[in-house]
């Protein structure tokens, strides 16, 4: 609005201005001298519509530079408003932006991505980023108009790594690693010099999270698969291998139970009988004991099928038919066993049938001999 803007030659903090004669001289300066806050009216002269003000208290500066050095606290936010002569931007007011401006705004929101990836801060100019128990690195913030450049990186860093929440620990200690291997040295380095490093320290975050991702790639998922259906074929396997040795004592079972068995001695056949008994017990249990592993095996394999229908129909897809192959072997062991079980009750059958036929003088196995030669006679004629 004033005319003729120059510094005042007796002072250089002052500068002096001629307001247009479309406004009242009278009616501007009281409103000046309204605003609270500092002083910002050094003089007037109503004859030449001079008037002298503090250029920091009006918020106008000279340069980008001059306001940095002069009002600290606008390193680290942009002011609500200021006005810089050497371009004539006013920020709020001015729709083009200058690139020096830019690079400020840009400064500014690096700053304040910053803060959010830092491990602690103390007061408002001081970041530190700690990886570790000994390794640590200061930030300052301290930076000049010199070391406003571009950062062609910044909106991905503050999208994909300050402000997200898909792997976020994980980002920020990449983020602080990287800041550390970079920077990391005695006392604090300035926010001006992360600037001119900023787009390296990108691309070291880049290749650690794609390392990182290399973890859950789909060649580790079909790695850990196929793993997993090895270890579930395995122990299908080892439930039979398990009692191996006690299904071969079955026929062994049945042939000492035989030679054994007196129908002469009334002890020992009882002897045999109640042996026959405990043995059979114990196979039981032991062959249901087989049963539930197995049962078990088929319920995390169902468990892992349900887990894998959540990922992606492709990443899916790949693996059923695996998974499927091991539900299928897990029903022809729940067969296998059951057979088990009926083999097992049929040895206890018959060695009881032969104890019972001792212990009855063999007039049992006389009656099915008289009826099965009865039914042969009976087929002759």
């Amino acid at each position: 609005m004033l005319e003729e803007q120059h510094p005042d030659p007796l002072d250089k903090g002052v500068t002096v201005g001629v307001l247009p004669r479309d406004y009242g001289f009278e009616e501007v300066t009281d409103v000046l001298e309204g605003i609270p806050g500092a002083a910002l009216l050094a003089g007037t002269n109503r004859g030449s519509r001079q008037i002298r003000f503090v250029p920091q208290d009006a918020f106008v500066y000279a340069s980008l530079g001059d306001m940095l050095r002069r009002r600290s606290s606008a390193l680290g936010q942009v002011p609500q408003r200021f006005t810089l002569l050497d371009t004539g931007y006013q920020h709020g007011v001015s729709e083009d932006l200058p690139p020096s401006v830019k690079c400020y705004f840009d400064t500014v929101d690096l700053w304040k991505a910053l803060r959010d990836v830092a491990s602690y801060r103390t007061g408002d100019d001081r970041l530190h980023f700690v990886v570790g128990h000994a390794r640590e690195a200061c930030l300052a913030l301290r930076y000049g108009v010199e070391d406003l450049i571009q950062i062609p990186s910044l909106q991905a860093f503050i999208q994909d790594i300050a402000g997200t929440d898909l792997h976020r620990q994980e980002k920020l200690t990449i983020a602080r690693t990287g800041i550390v291997e970079q920077f990391g040295r005695e006392g604090c380095i300035s926010l001006g010099e992360v600037i001119s490093g900023f787009e390296h320290l990108m691309m070291y975050i880049r290749q650690s999270y794609a390392l990182f991702l290399a973890e859950f790639s789909t060649a580790k998922v079909r790695r850990e698969v196929e793993k997993q259906n090895l270890e579930d074929a395995l122990r299908l396997n080892k439930t039979l291998a398990e009692i191996q040795n006690q299904l071969l004592a079955l026929p062994a079972a049945l042939l000492i139970a035989g030679a054994t068995v007196d129908a002469s001695s009334a002890t020992k056949s009882v002897a045999v009988l109640v042996g026959m008994a405990i043995f059979f017990v114990l196979m039981w249990l032991l062959v249901g004991n087989q049963d539930n592993s197995v049962e078990a095996i088929g319920d995390e394999i169902r468990l892992r099928r349900e887990l894998l229908e959540a990922q992606p129909q492709g990443i899916a897809d790949q693996y059923k038919g695996a998974l499927d192959t091991l539900k299928k072997r897990v029903q022809t062991q729940l067969d296998v066993l059951l057979l088990i079980k009926w083999l097992v009750l049929l040895v206890f059958l018959l060695t009881a049938y032969m104890a019972v036929d001792a212990l009855a003088g063999g007039s049992i196995s006389h009656y099915w001999r008289d009826i099965l030669s009865g039914t042969r006679v009976g087929s002759r004629s």
